[in-house]
C-alpha cells in the first residue's frame, strides 16, 4: 500500500521546482549568456551600473571574429523547462482519487458485481457494502462484504481466489478478532466510511490468505454471523 501523503508531496515538489525554473529563466539566460561571451573576447562589453550588456552578431557561436549568439540555446533551455513543467503536471493528475463506495446495505441486484473476482455475488447474498479506489500511479483498493449461509461464503472464498489473474495458493486458519486499521485504509484512499469492514468483531471465523502482498486477497468468514469479507490493495 502506498504511502499516498509521501508521493503527493514528491510530486508537488516535483512541481513547484519546474515551476520555479520556468520563471527564472531570464535570469538563468542572462547568468549563461555572460559566461559565454566571456569566452567571446572581441565581443566588447559595456558596464551600466550593475549590469553588463554585450553586443551580439548573429551567429549560432563563436565565429573567427569571436562572435557569439546564444539564442538558439536559451529557446532549447526553454522547452526544456516547459517540457519538465508538463511531466510533473501530468504527475499529479493521478493523485486526484477515484473513489466509489457504497453508504448503505445494497441487494444483490443494487450492488455492482465487478466488485467481485468472479464476476457474482451469491444468489442469497444480501447486506453488501463495498469500496473501491485508485489513488497515485499505483494505489488501489478493492473490499466488500455480504451476507450468506456458510456453506455459499466458504464456496465464494474459494471461487474468489481461484478466479485471481494470478495462480494462488489458498491458506486458511481459524481466526477471531481479526485485524484492520480503518483509519489508515480511509486516509490512504480517501473512502469516507469503512465501519462496515468490522472484521476485528469476528468471534468465530475462518481465514483465507492467498499470498504475502495486499494486490492478493485476504478473505474473511465469519461464522456466527453469516458474513464474508474480502480486501486487496496495493
Amino acid at each position: 500500500m502506498p504511502h499516498v501523503g509521501s508521493v503527493s508531496f514528491s510530486l508537488r515538489f516535483k512541481l513547484e521546482v519546474s515551476i520555479f525554473n520556468l520563471f527564472n529563466l531570464p535570469r538563468v539566460r542572462q547568468e549563461r549568456m555572460d559566461s559565454q561571451l566571456e569566452s567571446c573576447p572581441s565581443i566588447p562589453a559595456i558596464t551600466h551600473g550593475n549590469r553588463r550588456y554585450h553586443h551580439i552578431s548573429h551567429s549560432s557561436r563563436c565565429d573567427k571574429n569571436g562572435h557569439r549568439n546564444v539564442g538558439v540555446e536559451n529557446m532549447k533551455t526553454t522547452r526544456i523547462a516547459i517540457f519538465a513543467l508538463t511531466v510533473a503536471i501530468t504527475g499529479c493528475m493521478p493523485l486526484v482519487p477515484s473513489v466509489k463506495e457504497s453508504s448503505v446495505p445494497l441487494a444483490r441486484s443494487q450492488a455492482p458485481a465487478t466488485i467481485t473476482l468472479t464476476g457474482a455475488f451469491p444468489e442469497s447474498a444480501t447486506n453488501i457494502y463495498f469500496a473501491t479506489a485508485s489513488v497515485g500511479p499505483g494505489g488501489r483498493l478493492k473490499m466488500y462484504r455480504f451476507d450468506a449461509p456458510v456453506a455459499e461464503l466458504m464456496r465464494h472464498a474459494y471461487s474468489e481466489a481461484s478466479n485471481h489473474w494470478e495462480k494462488v495458493t489458498v491458506v486458511t486458519s481459524s481466526v477471531t478478532q481479526a485485524e484492520f486499521d480503518q483509519a489508515l485504509f480511509q486516509n490512504a484512499y480517501h473512502v469516507k466510511d469503512l465501519s462496515w469492514f468490522d472484521v476485528e468483531t469476528i468471534e468465530d471465523g475462518v481465514e483465507f490468505r492467498t499470498g504475502d502482498h495486499g494486490a492478493y486477497p485476504t478473505m474473511w468468514v465469519d461464522r456466527t454471523r453469516e458474513r464474508f469479507y474480502l480486501l486487496m490493495s496495493d
